[in-house]
């Protein structure tokens, strides 16, 4: 298909995980119209995204490695900054393990862009996204009924092909690198909307993915089915320190922010339910959490665990 129109450039940002740093090249490059170029910011140990890299790409994809593990927040500041200078017009970024579910997906957001070519406030697109909730402080899920035609939203996820508009960097930065983990592009979003930029999605194409995995029996989570499967601790810590520091520097809402800190006490008081150990780890993080948010301790402070354990030699 032509690439005429305006650019995009696509970056995933990996550690340590080759298989789905693969496939997620692959599945990028197998796009009906895929990104004009596609980068890799690699916060791994080794050399091995980069040999990923080269075999996927035949030398067409660039790694870039940071130096130690920045997180997904690190990672996306990174290839922001990256791409940003590179002059994209729009960048696509991603997550190694959330490749495009479909192979029209770009191709989709590519043509609600071109389609909204004369509004200056678009800022961003994505398959989906959430509402946000200002009064509570928290994501909303948008209606099913409203899910056909273009789709207003307020925070999306690098999970859900979030793109870009390059003017948007350069005018509100890049995503809070210090976060480390957790919430980092939600709250990117919120500083978009804060600075007049919106956010659309193809409603159509929205509907279509969210009965699709619905058929494939892995429907919306409600907060019990969330809370049987027991999160990460660290997971939850990030979380919450996360939220209640951005409440407070970047949007200045100090109430938001206690009503974080009451959250996490409901938070450690339900984790109990699940054995004592594993409510006291989470309480104890839960308290970190609040302590480190008020305290201004940012950055990588607790040691996350593998989403993907390392197989077995």
């Amino acid at each position: 298909m032509s690439s005429s129109g305006p650019s995009i450039g696509a970056f995933v940002v990996t550690f340590n995980r080759p298989d789905h740093l693969r496939r997620s090249l692959e599945k990028l490059r197998a796009q009906t119209w895929p990104p004009d170029a596609i980068y890799v910011v690699d916060n791994g140990d080794d050399e091995v995204a980069a040999t990923v890299a080269r075999e996927v790409g035949g030398g067409d994809i660039e790694c870039r490695r940071t130096g130690d593990n920045l997180g997904p927040a690190g990672g996306l500041a990174v290839g922001m900054r990256w791409l940003s200078a590179l002059g994209f017009d729009w960048i696509l970024v991603n997550d190694d393990d959330d490749p495009p579910l479909r192979d029209d997906i770009l191709e989709r957001l590519r043509q609600l862009i071109r389609k909204h070519s004369d509004d200056p406030a678009l800022g961003g697109v994505a398959r989906s996204g959430q509402r946000w909730d200002w009064r509570w402080g928290h994501a909303v899920s948008v209606p099913a009924s409203e899910l056909h035609g273009d789709v207003s939203f307020d925070i999306t996820g690098t999970g859900q092909q979030f793109v870009i508009r390059r003017e948007v960097i350069e005018t509100v930065g890049v995503a809070h690198e210090e976060m480390f983990w957790g919430g980092e592009s939600e709250m990117f979003c919120l500083r978009m909307a804060a600075a007049g930029w919106r956010l659309l999605a193809d409603g159509d194409l929205w509907a279509e993915m969210l009965q699709a995995k619905i058929q494939r029996g892995k429907g919306l989570k409600g907060p019990i089915r969330r809370h049987l499967q027991r999160p990460d601790p660290w997971r939850g810590y990030y979380g919450t320190r996360n939220q209640i520091a951005e409440m407070r520097r970047t949007f200045t809402r100090p109430d938001l922010a206690r009503l974080e800190v009451a959250r996490a006490a409901m938070r450690s008081a339900a984790a109990w339910l699940g054995g004592p150990r594993y409510g006291l780890e989470v309480t104890r993080l839960q308290i970190r959490a609040v302590a480190d948010a008020y305290g201004g301790r940012l950055g990588r402070t607790v040691e996350p665990t593998p989403k993907y354990p390392a197989p077995s030699a």
